[in-house]
């Protein structure tokens, strides 16, 4: 099961929807493929050309060390042929730096505003999606 968190800050005009988790959507390898980005998609399919033997998605929260913007994103790892191993990374949707780290959902209060920078987040919205 999926997740929404709608998210504000008490200090400024931030607000953003995060969403963690996965649905019944994803049940299958192509459809998980189909929420990554198209140069993921295509780097995958360039990798995978025998057999997948087992993969995990879910989409990931994550937090900007660079720039505090927290955002989701499709994780994937994937073990393909023979015992090889592809695992996603990302760069920030913001500034583009690459140090991204994983938040789970009950620490996102705790990271900063990406906008002011202050610890003032607050959850003003929670949504269960499948």
């Amino acid at each position: 099961m999926g997740t929404r968190i709608m998210l504000s800050c008490n200090q400024c005009e931030y607000s953003t929807k995060i969403n963690s988790g996965i649905g019944m959507r994803h049940s299958t390898f192509e459809n998980c493929l189909e929420s990554c980005a198209p140069s993921t998609r295509k780097r995958i399919n360039q990798l995978v050309k025998f057999q997948v033997h087992d993969y995990d998605f879910e989409n990931r929260i994550y937090a900007c060390e660079a720039c505090d913007e927290i955002m989701n994103k499709p994780y994937m790892f994937i073990r393909y042929d023979d015992d090889q191993t592809y695992e996603t990374s990302f760069r920030c949707s913001k500034c583009r730096s690459r140090r991204l780290v994983p938040v789970e959902e009950d620490a996102l209060l705790d990271c900063p505003c990406p906008n002011c920078k202050e610890k003032t987040l607050v959850e003003t919205g929670l949504l269960m999606w499948d």
